[in-house]
């Protein structure tokens, strides 16, 4: 069963030190996101607490990581969403 149901946003898709992320969930609990890079490395990982409906959580310090284009994937248990987003200098 999916947790997220819908509304998985990371913007703006253009990044120079941090972005936002929006999702909704069907019920509380814990999360992932993690920011991968194009050779598959994870540059930034973070535990996101969950609550029922809508969420938003920040993920800061993107500015130390090389420009170029990452993943954004949020993970639960059940569902894993994903967004390509672009991080520039």
């Amino acid at each position: 069963q999916n947790n997220v149901q819908n509304g998985f946003k990371v913007y703006p898709s253009v990044i120079n030190d941090y972005t936002t992320v929006n999702f909704s969930a069907a019920s509380a609990g814990s999360a992932s996101l993690t920011i991968i890079d194009n050779n598959g490395r994870i540059v930034r990982k973070q535990l996101v607490a969950v609550q029922q409906g809508f969420n938003t959580t920040m993920v800061n310090g993107l500015g130390r990581v090389p420009a170029g284009q990452y993943v954004a994937v949020l993970n639960g248990a059940g569902y894993s969403y994903t967004q390509k987003i672009l991080i520039t200098k």
